[in-house]
């Protein structure tokens, strides 16, 4: 079968596919997509798992049959946070061609999508790989075999034991924790991994429900926190942590309610993680900086930056053998976790930190005062590139161009770059002080112009 282009410009985005079922995401798509990547890969074996929605069962289903179909063998891992597929393809290395997980991760419920790995686990993405896959389907170009695949299914334990081994022979404090899942996976799998461990839990959203009855499984937006935040606010919890749907990310928030930014928890893990290895390379992204640079620096490591993206970060997280990335989007990438990003790892870490004594509201309240940011805002604009020329135009200051366009002077530095996975601009700026943040927030504000799409936490004070 040939699909137009049209079509397939509309769900394959830059790191994944992404789209609202029904449109081009129906079952048909989903078994020619897996012909497609076997054909691709020429694929003998591809690992395949699922989120918890309604529509993935039957999309991973028809999946599996377009891989059976193309000769290749489906090793099954069935219902999984997106981390299960990164550390299953990982151990498997030599005896897997790729692997796919059936997810639209912390969109609503209307959409589903996927997510793909080389056999080495590196991404399949617009840059390698994906132009590939959608000429495979535009032309039919599928290959033609009478051999059938099997299925196979595959336990995850190996993944569960790899977390708890983290935690073994440590004394872990007994600490109260209230955990928003979402009504994602991330609930069902914190027990499965750590329900051992001596926390009293208030769980919030356990259940996975597709529909989302309490609010969409996106914690970057404040919206969706609201619930954990008034929970935990009063000061009776010792921590608290918000899932996204497919719990590839994770967010902490003290027991005051206050929100850590992953630029914040990757300070603090980098902090520790240089304890144990010295002088290696911590990545970050372009945004804002500050404070995971000085924080490496003083902790004797060496700070490296990465364009913004899960599957960037990977590439550069492999390229340079780094220890440990972290992305403001909370996303947080490990070289022990295959070079990929994963909440639960992230999420045992600090578990550790804990046993050595760590005061997590007295680090981020110093975080928070001495490296205060914006926050990211996002701009509708009419052309984005001609908007970027525009303020390059505009400045007499010569920006660095890892990823957009960034500015620094001595009292603020701001990032402006435009979005990966929606038509916007994006702006961050992080300064010496509040003051030092709006007159750099406002200059850009005005150069940028079109229509702000959402609020600032320089709003609430100025």
């Amino acid at each position: 079968m040939k699909f137009k282009l049209q079509s397939l410009q509309k769900v394959f985005k830059t790191y994944d596919i992404r789209g609202i079922i029904g449109d081009v995401l129906d079952e048909n798509f989903y078994y020619y997509l897996a012909r497609a990547l076997s054909t691709y890969l020429n694929a003998k074996t591809i690992v395949v798992g699922r989120d918890f929605r309604d529509s993935s069962v039957k999309f991973y289903e028809a999946f599996i049959n377009g891989l059976i179909d193309s000769g290749t063998n489906a090793i099954e891992l069935n219902e999984i946070p997106t981390e299960v597929l990164y550390f299953t393809v990982g151990i498997l290395q030599g005896k897997v061609d790729g692997g796919v997980t059936i997810t639209a991760s912390h969109n609503p419920s209307e959409y589903n999508g996927c997510k793909m790995v080389f056999g080495d686990v590196s991404p399949i993405f617009m840059e390698k790989g994906m132009s590939e896959i959608i000429e495979i389907m535009r032309e039919a170009k599928y290959k033609k075999t009478n051999a059938k695949g099997k299925r196979i299914v595959q336990s995850i334990d190996p993944f569960i034991e790899f977390i708890q081994s983290n935690l073994k022979n440590i004394e872990i404090p007994r600490l109260k924790i209230a955990i928003d899942a979402g009504n994602g996976l991330g609930g069902k799998f914190f027990d499965i991994v750590f329900g051992d461990l001596p926390f009293e839990v208030h769980r919030m959203y356990f259940e996975p429900d597709s529909s989302f009855p309490n609010h969409v499984p996106d914690p970057l937006k404040i919206e969706n926190t609201l619930d954990l935040t008034n929970t935990i606010k009063n000061g009776e919890y010792d921590l608290g942590i918000a899932l996204d749907g497919d719990s590839d990310r994770v967010f902490f928030f003290d027991k005051f309610g206050n929100a850590s930014s992953g630029l914040y928890t990757g300070s603090m893990i980098a902090e520790f993680l240089l304890k144990s290895y010295p002088g290696e390379i911590i990545l970050h992204d372009a945004r804002v900086n500050r404070a995971i640079r000085e924080t490496v620096i003083k902790a004797g490591g060496k700070p490296m930056v990465s364009v913004s993206g899960h599957a960037y970060f990977k590439q550069s997280l492999k390229k340079y053998n780094a220890i440990f990335g972290a992305e403001q989007s909370s996303h947080f990438f490990y070289r022990d976790f295959f070079y990929a990003d994963s909440a639960f790892y992230t999420m045992s870490l600090f578990f550790k930190m804990y046993s050595f004594g760590f005061d997590f509201a007295e680090k981020l309240k110093f975080l928070i005062e001495n490296y205060p940011v914006s926050g990211e805002v996002n701009f509708k604009v009419q052309n984005i590139d001609e908007t970027l020329q525009k303020i390059e135009n505009s400045l007499d200051l010569k920006p660095e161009k890892v990823d957009g366009l960034s500015y620094h002077t001595d009292k603020w530095s701001a990032n402006i770059r435009k979005s990966n996975t929606e038509p916007i601009l994006r702006l961050n700026v992080e300064g010496n002080d509040i003051n030092s943040i709006i007159e750099g927030f406002r200059l850009f504000e005005n150069l940028i112009g079109g229509e702000r799409l959402n609020n600032s936490v320089i709003d609430e004070l100025n």
